[in-house]
Formats: structure tokens, C-alpha cells, sequence
């Protein structure tokens, strides 16, 4: 059907004139170039219709990653500023920092520790949180009780455990650490971080405090609260082993006259010097104490019969009443000690002191600078 009207339209366009088939020819150009031109501007609308779609999505792109970049460069910018925040407070904190992995091998420490034993941080990194060296070459010595390292084995949390160390220059020193244990994102234990500080000081003042409340001050010698823990002790090995415990009353003869002849500092280096010389007489698992004034008392543990403790009173007799200088002129003093045993003279320090006393008014009665045993 198609093809018959086309075929009629060209018999009917051979029939007219050239002249007027050449302007219908034109005629039919100059329309299809109109129909194309309109298929062009539609083509044309079209497509810059999608480019401005493309355009306003691209700008949301853009401003989607643009967006994405300030937050990240905020991000770092924080964490920059966290980290540089970290390394200050690290810097100056008293406290040092610390962190290791879960076989306690250090990963990381703080400045400030590394510099306190004279290191540098790589020093440390990689070394075992209880055995390092503070100086290349030098082991130091460390102590945790067996309590302490079970809880370092569980991966418990630990707060101001104490630990003892031996540093390079043979110095004991201590440290308190406090600690969280760190966990991996599948819940292992991974470690812990925590921090230290150097409680030395602290150790020393009451070790040292503990020693004045238990120590006479002018002496040095144990006080009479000292003298009782230690007496008991030497009571109980003594009855577990069947043997005796001396307990010796000393009082020095004349003290008061050095007091008023020479003055109270005469006297002070009367008593320093009696304690020195009755101390140096006895044994290490001895004691002598202070109880006041001018009165002195001795435990004297593992005596096997009476006689063998007379060597040891003759030596205190005749140490004691030797002369001593007080910066200019010479004094001596003489001494009265009365002994009584554990357990036959009694089974309590009050009692045995009691008799011992007792037995030392006798030696003061019957011309004083010897000694005498307790007798019923």
C-alpha cells in the first residue's frame, strides 16, 4: 500500500513541468528542514535538560565528598590534638605510663619514666614488665609477691601494688602500680595499661617512722613494746625445743651522780655508750632494750643451763664499768643485773621481769656492780 502511494507520487511529480518540479522540490527541502531543525531543538532541549540533572547530582556528589573531607580533616585535627594532649599530660604527670602486651612484654612507657632511669623509651619497648635493665648489662633485681603475680597471670585489674626493685647502683627501690587489663575485640586478654610511680620515699619514711615507734631515740635500742613481741618469740621456740630464756634486769649504779656532776648531755653519752657496749656482748638473735631512765633489759634466748650465762654477766659487769670520756673529764659507773629463766622462774615477761627485779635489788644491797640469778 505503501509503496503504490509512493510509486503515485512519482508518477505525478515526472508529469509536472521542470520548472514547476523544481520548485516543489524546493518547497519539500525547505519542509524537511524545518522538520529536522524542530528535531533537533527537541533533541537539543532534551539533552541539556539531562546534563542539568547530571550537573545537580554531580554538585551533590561534590558536596557530599567535600563534607566527608572537612570531617575528616576535623578528625584528625582532634586526634592530632588528643595525642599531642596525651604527650603533654604524659610529659609532666608525676605518675609514668605504661602499657604491655599479654605475655608482659612492654610495648610502650612514657618519657618521664624512661628519663627517671636515665633511658631512652626504646630502651624499654620490649623487655619483660619484671625484667629489665635500667642500664645496658645491668639486670636488676625485682620482687612480687606470689599473690601479686597470680593476679597479673588472671588478667585481673590491679590498683597501688607495691613492687620492690634493685636498681643498677645496688640502691632497693619501690614502685606502686596501678593497671587495667586490655582485651582484644573477640574478648582475649591482650595485655595492660596502666601507670607508676616511685613510692620509695614513702617506703623509707615508714620504715622509718616504724622504727622510731619501736626504737629508743637517744639508744637506739628496741623499746619495751618491741622487747615484748621479741621476748614471746623466744619464749615459744624455747618451749618447742626444750630450752631456757634469760631474762636480764639492768640497772646502772651512780647514773645520778653523773647527771648532777657533769649535766644531763654527760649523761645522754653515758647511756649511748652503756647501749653500744651491753649490745655488742650479745648475739644477733638477741635482744637488749631500753625501758627508761637508766634501766636496761636483755633477752638472752637458747640457754642450755644456767652456769654458761655467767661468762656472758661478767663480760656486761666489766664492759660497762669501764671509764668513759665526756669530752674532758672521765666518769664510770658501775652495773647491778638480776636474771631470771623461762619457763621455771615463770611463763610471762611481767613475771619473769618482776624477779629479775628482784634479784638486781640484791645485788644493789650487797655492794652493787655484779650480778645475781633469781631465787624462790
Amino acid at each position: 500500500m505503501g509503496n503504490k502511494e509512493d510509486k503515485s507520487g512519482l508518477q505525478m511529480l515526472l508529469k509536472v513541468t521542470p520548472d514547476n518540479r523544481a520548485l516543489i522540490e524546493e518547497a519539500l527541502r525547505m519542509r524537511c528542514a524545518g522538520y529536522l531543525d524542530r528535531v533537533k531543538a527537541q533533541l537539543l532541549k532534551y539533552t541539556i535538560f539531562e546534563v542539568d540533572a547530571h550537573k545537580n547530582e554531580v554538585k551533590k556528589i561534590n558536596a557530599a565528598l567535600n563534607l566527608e573531607i572537612e570531617q575528616r580533616k576535623l578528625s584528625e585535627r582532634r586526634l592530632s590534638e588528643s595525642e599531642a594532649r596525651f604527650r603533654d599530660f604524659a610529659e609532666i604527670a608525676s605518675d609514668w605510663l605504661w602499657e604491655c602486651d599479654g605475655d608482659l612484654i612492654l610495648t610502650f612507657v612514657s618519657e618521664n619514666c624512661a628519663r627517671f632511669f636515665k633511658g631512652r623509651q626504646e630502651d624499654f619497648v620490649g623487655r619483660h614488665l619484671f625484667d629489665v635493665e635500667f642500664q645496658p648489662g645491668v639486670p636488676v633485681r625485682c620482687g612480687l609477691s606470689e599473690e601479686q603475680q597470680a593476679v597479673l597471670l588472671a588478667g585481673r585489674a590491679f590498683r597501688s601494688v607495691e613492687y620492690r626493685f634493685v636498681d643498677a647502683n645496688g640502691a632497693e627501690r619501690y614502685l606502686e602500680l596501678t593497671a587495667k587489663p586490655l582485651y582484644t575485640p573477640k574478648g582475649r586478654r591482650d595485655g595492660y595499661r596502666g601507670s607508676a610511680h616511685d613510692v620509695t620515699w614513702r617506703r623509707q619514711a615508714e620504715e622509718r617512722n616504724l622504727y622510731l615507734a619501736n626504737h629508743d631515740g637517744l639508744t637506739g635500742l628496741p623499746v619495751f613494746r618491741l622487747v615484748e613481741d621479741r621476748a614471746q618469740i623466744a619464749f615459744t621456740l624455747a618451749a618447742r625445743h626444750g630450752d631456757k630464756v634469760a631474762v636480764l634486769f639492768i640497772d646502772l649504779d651512780n647514773f645520778k651522780t653523773i647527771n648532777d656532776v657533769h649535766g644531763h648531755q654527760s649523761g645522754d653519752l653515758v647511756l649511748q655508750t652503756t647501749a653500744q657496749r651491753l649490745n655488742s656482748l650479745v648475739r644477733a638473735s638477741d635482744t637488749v632494750g631500753r625501758i627508761g631512765g637508766d634501766e636496761f633489759i636483755a633477752i638472752i634466748s637458747d640457754v642450755r643451763e644456767k652456769a654458761a650465762l655467767d661468762g656472758l654477766l661478767e663480760k656486761f659487769v666489766r664492759q660497762v664499768s669501764q671509764p668513759i670520756n665526756l669530752g674532758g673529764p672521765v666518769a664510770a659507773v658501775g652495773v647491778s643485773v638480776g636474771a631470771s629463766f623461762f619457763p621455771e622462774d615463770g611463763e610471762t615477761l611481767k613475771t619473769l621481769m618482776e624477779k629479775a627485779d628482784q634479784a638486781m635489788y640484791r645485788v644493789k644491797s650487797s655492794g652493787k656492780n655484779g650480778f645475781c640469778y633469781y631465787t624462790a
